[in-house]
């Protein structure tokens, strides 16, 4: 499961770490991994080095059991980006990213991949093609329609299979009233019919 959006700081991260969570805790045994590797955030979510990584297991030099960490969320691992290769795309694109995550869906029920955004680098667009499913992440106050057709557009380029979508940052106060009438008392109260 590829988890991405159209620009950076949409909530990624946050959204590949809740889903992961969520899923470990539903009994499933979930890997994290941490793929954006131009700004990588997971390592330091989790408080762990990141010192081996994803560059490091694409670039042979690390095996899988070398980079995966255990979390406090029983069932849920993590792999971090690893150091900064000097080009990402290149080892993304290198076959050795589709039997690495052949290997881990062997071990694991789920493989979320936090990527980076579509638009400006080739990096999600590529991984889209081997993964099972994507899922965009939208921020609800940045009204960029334009920017998100043009992320679906790419990406399907690649013929993904778009699960949908998640939506972060929504605030119901700042959407004005269009919601208030459902979260006030009048939605829920019912009054008797011809006076009963």
């Amino acid at each position: 499961l590829l988890i991405t959006s159209s620009q950076p700081a949409e909530g990624k991260s946050t959204t590949s770490l809740a889903i992961a969570m969520g899923l470990a805790r539903l009994g499933r045994t979930v890997v994290l991994l941490d793929v954006d590797m131009r700004r990588p955030a997971l390592h330091a979510t989790m408080g762990v080095s990141n010192e081996h990584g994803m560059s490091s297991l694409l670039t042979a030099q690390d095996t899988i059991d070398d980079v995966l960490r255990p979390t406090d969320t029983p069932g849920l691992q993590v792999i971090t980006s690893g150091p900064i290769p000097p080009s990402p795309t290149e080892l993304l694109s290198a076959g050795r990213l589709h039997q690495v995550l052949d290997t881990l869906r062997e071990r694991f029920d789920v493989v979320i991949l936090d990527s980076p955004p579509v638009l400006g680098l080739a990096d999600a667009p590529l991984m889209s093609a081997v993964v099972d499913g994507v899922v965009m992440v939208v921020q609800s106050d940045r009204s960029r329609r334009g920017s998100l057709r043009a992320s679906l557009r790419r990406l399907r380029t690649m013929q993904p299979n778009v699960l949908g979508a998640v939506l972060t940052m929504f605030d119901p106060a700042k959407v004005g009233n269009r919601y208030s009438e459902y979260y006030g008392y009048s939605y829920y109260r019912y009054t008797p019919e011809n006076g009963k």
